[in-house]
This record gives C-alpha cells, structure tokens and sequence, in this order.
C-alpha cells in the first residue's frame, strides 16, 4: 500500500460551523473533525484534486468523533479522474465504513488519476454526517514498477513499459538525454530534471527549466507548471498562502482581521474568521501576512 497523497480541495458539503471546517479533514490532529450542518442532503460529496498525478490505491476515512459515531458516514462511492481523461470520473470503489474506526476502502485496481470524488451516500442513524480524517493513499507517479519490463531489466525512475537502453546510455537515462543527465520519477522521454508528467523540453531550454520560465530560472524539486522559484509545493501561480496558513483578510465591512487560508480559486482565498463568523471569499490584494 502506498503513502497518503497531497491533494487541494475544489469543492465540499456545508459545514456545521468554522469549527468543523473542511480543514479538519486533513490536520490529523486527536478531537478535531470536520462535520455537516443536521438533516444532511445525501450524498455528501467531497471532490479533491492531487498536487500531481499518482496511482491511486485507496481511500481511507477515520469516523472516530466520540459522542457522534452515528454519524460517520455509512456507504461511500470513490471516484477517480484518469490521467489520461482529468476531466471524467469514473466510479472505482465502493465501501461501508465502519462506526468509531478507521475504514480503509481499497479500488478494484490502482488507477493512474489526478483527481477524487468521494461521495457519502448515508450514515449509520446520526443527525450530521461527520469524519475525523479523510486521505487518500497511493503511490506518486514513476516511483513503481512498470509492467511490461523486459527480462533482466531493473526498475528505474519513469521507465515507461518496452523503453530498452540505447548504446552508450547510463543507468537512469532515458532516450534523448545529455550524456550525464538522469531521469527522475516520473520523467517521459524528451523531458529534463525538474519536469513534471507530460511536460516536454523547449529549444534551447536548460536541465532544471519549465516551460514559462526566464532564462537561467531553475525548477525546484516538486515543483508545479506556472510557479516560479519560492513558491510552496502544490501552489499555483498568484498563490502566495498555503492552505492552513494564518494571515490578515479584509473583511468586506472594513478592516483587516486574523483567519485562516481554506481554499484558492486563482484570484481569491477563501479564509475562515479566527472569530468564528462565516467563512468568506476575498480577492488576492486584500490578504496579508499575519
């Protein structure tokens, strides 16, 4: 079984209030959960995007919240969007999750995706639908075997299947490369260090470059098409605040006032009041450093 995978929340249920937002879902910490408004509309459905893609193996949820376990979600639909088609899902699993524990809700087969649906269609009697943790688990793209290895061939990072060493060529080299380059994981012929899946060399373009930089810019490790150097892993461009980071928002009767960074659309953040009031949408210039 694979790692938990990062991922960036695109669209989720109602929450209860800010402090059962859908953040609780991904800190991990003891007594915290993220949990619906009561008399939930079902299905309660959570659509997640990977930082990159990645061979998904599974979905795990923990409905571990005392005093609640009624609650937890009962029958659930997994969902995935392959890489080869991001913008279709395709149901993958279905699983029963069990009251105050961890259930862990495997997919027929690992897929190759770059995105999850994971839908709550019932609970177990409760009067909210509630989850402590939610991940999902699978393995980043080129870091596993291949199928369809020749005989005596070792796995390396992004081999693709039938790919055969070519005269001259090192271990970890792939067709194309400069004679002292070596492919990281997940790399596709005509690709350098620094790319990511899919993405292919530029004339003229530099070991460690990503279509759209300057000139003598170099990729860092995991890093995204369109960020620039200094930006945090699975961040986009205009993103300046992690998800989970403390900043100052203006709220929209005046004033800057402390809240936390829930989610990103390319010009807005969507920030939860350290107050508790509801959490609102607000434009990139109105949020600071804390």
């Amino acid at each position: 079984m694979g790692m938990p995978l990062p991922v960036v929340v695109v669209s989720r249920p109602a929450e209860y209030s800010a402090s059962y937002s859908i953040d609780k879902l991904f800190d991990t910490a003891p007594g915290t959960y993220w949990c619906s408004p009561a008399s939930p509309v079902w299905p309660q459905v959570f659509v997640l995007q990977l930082q990159s893609p990645a061979m998904i193996e599974a979905v795990s949820i923990d409905a571990a919240v005392p005093g609640y376990d009624t609650s937890a979600p009962r029958t659930v639909n997994i969902e995935v969007a392959p890489a080869q088609n991001p913008g279709m899902f395709m149901l993958a699993a279905q699983g029963m999750c069990h009251r105050g524990s961890t259930t862990m809700i495997p997919l027929a087969q690992p897929v190759l995706a770059t995105g999850v649906r994971i839908s709550c269609l019932d609970n177990h009697g409760g009067n909210y639908c509630a989850i402590a943790t939610l991940q999902v688990i699978g393995t980043p793209y080129g870091m596993q075997a291949m199928p369809g290895m020749m005989p005596g061939m070792q796995a390396m990072p992004g081999m693709m299947p039938g790919m055969q060493a070519m005269p001259g060529m090192m271990p970890g080299m792939m067709p194309g490369m400069m004679p002292g380059m070596q492919a990281m994981p997940g790399m596709m012929p005509g690709q350098m260090p620094g790319m990511m899946p899919g993405m292919q060399a530029m004339p003229g373009m530099m070991p460690g470059q990503m279509p759209g930089m300057m000139p003598g810019m170099q990729a860092m490790p995991g890093m995204m098409p369109g960020q620039m150097p200094g930006m945090m892993g699975g961040m986009m461009a205009g993103q300046a605040f992690a998800l989970g980071q403390r900043v100052q928002a203006k709220w929209r009767g005046g004033g800057y006032w402390s809240a936390t960074v829930r989610s990103f659309d390319g010009a807005r953040y969507e920030v939860a009041w350290d107050d508790g009031s509801a959490p609102e949408w607000v434009p990139v210039a109105d949020v600071k450093l804390a």
